[in-house]
């Protein structure tokens, strides 16, 4: 028996110390090397943990071999045979702290685009990006709020830097305190509703929407730009004395109209720390290799940039009139070299997108082919290609390249995020990131869902 593995009895799961996977092994004194296990007994040890009920048949099996470290090289091996995990999304959480490296981490890169329906006299500009800002944070509440003032939905404040009003209450002495704030927030619609918000210190809760003072922020419905803060120990303050009292103090709120995103590395580090969340920001910027980059994606593990979109200007292109035969509905083409074929792929800060037939293009719009690198728009208000070339000059053109190229960047190092959950960007696309569980998550996790049949 001097290569067998012996496993304790135990009466519950609850007993077993997943860090060891409850092995004990015992010296082989013919063997120089060390320590030694047979085939199947990891399977073995994870079939006798689980009372006989249940195989976890997708543990590693080991072969035959020597194990020259003991316990901590067998968990090694373990460790690396462990299954890749993946999260993706707007922000990739993961359902534990990571407690190994990451295997990868993709940032996607998607042109930017304000809602609305672009026309040549209410244009919408694209932006692309020449560098980005990967976020990592260990709190699953505040992520979403960091993410929503990446995307520009949200904005924040430092309550102490706000100008504050009194509102006299039905209650002698006592006082609610208004503030402006900018960019304007979402209002509620009704007294009653929650507003989207969250501050450090305060609770977000609606208090009740009468001049009683109990504790809670809202925003009001009918003053456009004012937030109330109530806080019942600070009810007889000055203002003044209630500003000085709020400093330090963040409220992230939604806004109105969604803006351009202005949150920098020093304010994303402040709001962690206000917050108690642990955060960390990779900066990456590619504007010496790679330009402005409309589309792809950064593997910042390996410093590997996709780009996947291009554009043109409209005066970059070589237009001409598709057809002739009716000067009311005219109807332009231009071929995008390296343009993959489609018939709605392209997107234009002049015009919107359709996939009616060419002669029955509504005015503004544009369409592809499935077939050919070509686009058609149509637009009337130009008689010739060289006028409606000169009139559109700077409407972007962005579309896929039917060839996607590569930039080796200089490599982000994010592999050891450990113990984050939320990993996001603010290139306007989802996070790809694979990973391995450790060892006692991915036991736990094999417990629970066994759970109902352990005796």
């Amino acid at each position: 028996m001097a290569n067998d593995i012996i496993v304790s009895e135990m009466t519950s799961a609850s007993q077993i110390n997943t860090n060891d996977l409850m092995i004990m092994t015992q010296p082989d004194l013919q063997a120089e090397t060390g320590y030694s296990t047979k085939k199947g007994t990891v399977l073995q040890v994870a079939n006798k943990m689980l009372k006989g009920t249940e195989y976890l048949t997708d543990l590693p099996d080991f072969t035959d071999k020597t194990v020259l470290g003991g316990l901590e090289e067998l968990k090694g091996d373990l460790t690396a045979l462990l299954p890749v995990d993946t999260a993706s999304g707007a922000i990739a959480n993961f359902d534990t702290d990571l407690s190994l490296p990451l295997v990868d981490c993709k940032a996607n890169i998607v042109a930017s685009q304000q809602s609305g329906t672009p026309t040549p006299s209410s244009p919408l500009a694209i932006s692309g990006y020449t560098g980005m800002n990967l976020s990592v944070v260990s709190d699953s509440d505040l992520a979403p709020y960091l993410k929503g003032i990446y995307e520009g939905k949200y904005d924040f404040v430092d309550l102490g830097s706000l100008t504050y009003v009194q509102n006299n209450t039905n209650q002698a002495g006592k006082y609610r305190f208004g503030a402006s704030v900018s960019p304007l927030p979402k209002r509620t619609s009704t007294s009653t509703d929650t507003p989207n918000i969250l501050c450090n210190g305060i609770t977000t809760e609606t208090p009740s929407r009468t001049y009683a003072c109990n504790n809670g922020i809202t925003i009001g419905n009918t003053d456009s730009a004012l937030i109330y803060i109530y806080i019942e120990d600070y009810c007889t303050y000055t203002p003044e004395q209630f500003k000085s009292a709020m400093s330090g103090k963040y409220l992230i709120y939604e806004l109105a109209t969604p803006q351009t995103p202005t949150i920098t590395p020093t304010q994303f580090n402040t709001l962690c720390t206000a917050f108690n969340a642990t955060g960390t920001l990779y900066p990456v910027s590619w504007q010496t290799e790679a330009g402005t980059v409309y589309g792809g994606n950064l593997d910042l593990t390996t410093g590997v940039l996709t780009v996947a979109h291009s554009v043109k200007l409209g005066n970059e292109l070589a237009w001409s009139e598709d057809d002739t035969s009716t000067p009311t509905h005219r109807v332009w083409t231009a071929v995008i070299s390296g343009k993959a074929y489609g018939v709605s792929n392209t997107i234009s800060s002049f015009f919107s997108q359709t996939t009616q037939s060419y002669a029955n293009m509504p005015e503004y719009t544009l369409r592809g082919t499935g077939n050919s690198a070509r686009i058609y728009v149509c637009d009337s208000d130009y008689s010739t290609a060289d006028a409606f070339k000169s009139g559109i000059a700077t409407a972007q053109f962005v579309y896929p390249l039917a060839t996607p190229v590569t930039y080796q960047l200089t490599p982000v190092q994010v592999q050891a995020l450990l113990g984050v959950n939320n990993v996001f960007n603010d290139t306007n696309g989802d996070t790809e990131v694979k990973y391995k569980e450790g060892i006692q998550h991915y036991i736990d996790k094999k417990i629970a869902a066994t759970q109902a049949l352990i005796l």
